[in-house]
């Protein structure tokens, strides 16, 4: 009997995000695979799907198409460079623009912002000045944003000036955009007076340049005139959003000014905000700052849905009340609704282990950090050490300084600390008189001295 085989039939089902599904379902993609029949009209459509879904096999394929049948046009290029720049790939964002003859407006654009996504600030200004040499390009309003952005990314306060000249010279300081991106920049770069200078001039401020203001002066620890600033944008009538208020209650929590974060946290209740984990884990954050840790738990209990964001904003609440069993309680919890403490969290919980000498929840914690991959961070390993020497348990704080590979300077002392400490125990008990004195003495000295 002869046995036949018949394959099973399966149709094509490509990933989540690949652009060529559509057409697939249309039945187009074999004339696409196999004789590229793509319009110019349909090409741009791909890409400007290709830059939401970030699908760059799908991007290549369109560009060898525009390519061999001569459709890259200076639309389609800066299509291109956008579809790159979404995925990263700068290699073939230059690629593509060296490919174009005459550069646009929108060309140097994408390409400049491309370069600023993925980290590139100094190629950005290069291209940037690229673009100030090109004839007719220097009034170009729309790359202000991205290479002042390039500037606050490196911290260069001259490079900055000199883009802000510019911008004088092209008679866009009035630009609500161009001008709030100057003020963020002047306070990267540590020119708060400038960044306030900027912002005063201004004929015209959004919610966009307000925030931009306020996030300067709390990025400079100057929480005074961030509510200074708060109380004359309320004299102007501006509507504060989500946003603003985040800066408001930082500003709050800086100061430590429970009254005024009191009032900020009353206006959002008023106004109906919805209080996501970042709205709420601000809260509970200012009301543990400003001492009032009842006011924090009332926030956490609150939540409908509580998450690693708030969860753990109420785990360094209790950690910094001293509340340690409640913090290791919420970690338990956690782990109970597979919520993964991140590294912030795991670094109050290890301070809450060494606060109560336990050596029994930081084990459990230990454990968990070497199942997440955590315990390489030379960060949270110095900690370990830490609370394992704290808790008297040196052969664990040894273990751990055996197995760190990139030990820094305060591995070696948490270590010696932890020794020193624990010889000093010993022979603390086995001393007695005056020896006792002297040799407290002089372990204090090499203690000191090992630090």
């Amino acid at each position: 009997m002869t046995r036949t085989y018949t394959p099973k039939t399966r149709s094509y089902a490509p990933k989540t995000g690949d652009v060529f599904r559509s057409l697939f379902l249309e039945g187009k993609l074999k004339d696409i695979l196999q004789e590229s029949r793509l319009s110019h009209t349909e090409i741009r459509h791909l890409l400007q799907k290709c830059i939401k879904e970030k699908d760059a096999i799908a991007i290549r394929s369109l560009h060898s198409i525009a390519v061999i049948h001569q459709l890259d046009s200076i639309s389609i290029s800066n299509l291109l460079i956008q579809a790159f720049g979404s995925c990263g790939s700068l290699l073939e964002v230059n690629l593509v623009f060296s490919g174009v003859l005459t550069p646009c407006i929108y060309t140097w654009n994408s390409l400049v912002l491309a370069q600023i996504n993925h980290g590139e600030a100094l190629k950005a200004l290069h291209f940037y000045y690229e673009s100030r040499r090109s004839s007719g390009f220097k009034r170009n309003r729309g790359l202000y944003p991205c290479i002042i952005k390039a500037c606050a990314k490196l911290g260069d306060l001259e490079q900055g000036n000199l883009i802000h000249i510019h911008v004088l010279c092209d008679d866009f300081e009035s630009e609500v955009i161009i001008g709030s991106s100057l003020i963020d920049m002047y306070a990267k770069c540590g020119s708060i007076e400038d960044a306030r200078k900027v912002f005063n001039d201004l004929p015209n401020r959004n919610v966009v340049t307000w925030n931009a203001m306020l996030t300067g002066y709390i990025q400079q620890g100057d929480g005074f005139s961030a509510l200074h600033l708060v109380k004359k944008m309320h004299v102007e009538g501006i509507q504060p959003d989500k946003v603003l208020y985040l800066c408001i209650l930082q500003a709050c929590s800086g100061i430590g000014s429970l009254y005024e974060g009191r009032l900020a946290h009353d206006q959002i209740i008023r106004e109906k905000i919805s209080l996501d984990s970042l709205l709420g884990s601000t809260l509970i954050d200012l009301y543990s700052k400003c001492g009032s840790l009842e006011d924090a738990c009332k926030v956490f209990e609150n939540f409908s849905h509580k998450n690693m964001v708030s969860m753990g904003a109420m785990v360094a609440a209790y950690v910094h009340h001293e509340q340690d069993m409640c913090a290791l309680k919420l970690f338990y919890e956690m782990q109970e609704i597979n919520l993964n403490p991140d590294k912030v969290t795991c670094l109050c919980l290890l301070r809450a282990c060494s606060n109560i000498n336990s050596s029994i929840h930081g084990k459990v914690l230990h454990d968990y950090l070497i199942r997440n991959n955590m315990e390489s961070d030379v960060m949270v390993a110095n900690t370990l050490m830490s609370t394992y020497c704290k808790c008297r348990t040196m052969n664990e704080a040894r273990y751990v300084f055996n197995t760190l590979k990139n030990r820094d300077v305060v591995s070696f002392g948490v270590m010696i600390a932890g020794m020193f400490s624990k010889v000093f125990v010993i022979l603390h008990a086995s001393c007695s008189g005056k020896w006792k004195s002297q040799m407290k003495l002089h372990l204090f000295g090499v203690y000191k001295l090992a630090l």
